[in-house]
């Protein structure tokens, strides 16, 4: 698997990173949640995939 994505990073380094879960089910719930806050962020997605 190459390189995450900047969106990728960002929800890992916001949201998910230095967590526990418990089960499969928790860590999809996790992500779900983490990506809707992601989206509800105006402009987040494209500040992320931006070229510089």
């Amino acid at each position: 698997m190459g390189r995450p994505t900047k969106p990728c990073r960002d929800l890992r380094n916001r949201y998910l990173a230095g967590r526990l879960f418990s089960g499969a089910r928790v860590i999809i719930g996790a992500c779900c949640e983490a990506w809707n806050k992601l989206i509800a962020k105006t402009g987040r997605i494209r500040s992320l995939t931006d070229l510089e």
